[in-house]
C-alpha cells in the first residue's frame, strides 16, 4: 500500500515540477507570466478548502447524526474499562457458566 501511495505522491510531484517548464509549441509570452499562472493557480486550488472550513457555519452540521469514534478510540477505552480478572475468578466463573448450562 505503501508502494502505491508513494508512486502516486511521485507522479505527482513530477507533474507538478515539469508543469513549471514552458511548452515549447505554444507560445506562452514571457516565463514570468506562465509561472505567475502556475503559481496563482496552485495557492487558490491550496487555500479553497481552508477558506471553505473557515467559514463554515454550524447550522450546516446535523444534530441528530451521531459521530462514531475511530477504531482505535473505541480498544483505548475498553481497554481502560476492562478490570483485569484473577485466576481463581476465572476458574469459578467458568464453572458456574457450565453449571447453568448443564441444569
Amino acid at each position: 500500500m505503501w508502494l502505491i501511495g508513494g508512486l502516486g505522491f511521485c507522479g505527482s510531484l513530477l507533474a507538478f515540477v515539469l508543469s513549471f517548464i514552458p511548452p515549447s509549441q505554444i507560445a506562452v509570452g514571457s516565463n514570468t507570466v506562465w509561472f505567475a499562472v502556475l503559481i496563482i493557480g496552485c495557492i487558490v486550488v491550496v487555500a479553497a478548502p481552508f477558506i471553505i472550513y473557515a467559514s463554515r457555519k454550524p447550522s450546516w452540521v446535523d444534530k441528530n447524526t451521531q459521530f462514531e469514534p475511530f477504531h482505535w478510540e473505541v480498544q483505548a477505552t475498553t481497554a481502560q474499562t476492562a478490570a483485569p480478572v484473577s485466576g481463581s475468578a476465572k476458574s469459578s466463573a467458568s464453572s458456574a457458566s457450565t453449571n447453568a448450562a448443564a441444569g
